[in-house]
């Protein structure tokens, strides 16, 4: 249990914890499947501009906010403010996002267009 924060991750990110938010940045574009787990708190995700990854993020009492654009496609059982599954920027590795208690943010880092 406790707060993960990792800056300035490469290629990929496996993050794990039972109690605490996690943080992640990304300094390059994901290049393989990445992982960001919570059972008790929220999740941070900052990625690059052009950063193209398939997004699969569920927050079991929470909800999912991504400041970049997500190319999704909703069902009747899928119009749920806690979930979001998309492709950004055309897709990519996957990007797993997953809390049970806590909300999940996606952003672009600043000042890279």
């Amino acid at each position: 249990g406790g707060s993960i924060t990792i800056g300035q991750a490469h290629d990929s990110v496996a993050a794990k914890t039972a109690a605490g938010d996690v943080r992640v940045s990304f300094a390059a574009v994901p290049g393989r499947t990445s992982s960001v787990e919570t059972s008790g708190g929220g999740i941070t995700l900052v990625l690059p501009a052009g950063a193209a990854v398939d997004l699969d993020a569920k927050a079991n009492g929470g909800t999912v906010k991504s400041d970049l654009p997500v190319t999704a496609t909703l069902t009747e059982s899928g119009r749920n403010w806690g979930e979001l599954t998309g492709k950004i920027n055309d897709g990519g590795p996957k990007l797993r996002l997953r809390t049970s208690a806590g909300n999940i943010v996606i952003k672009q880092a600043a000042g890279k267009e």
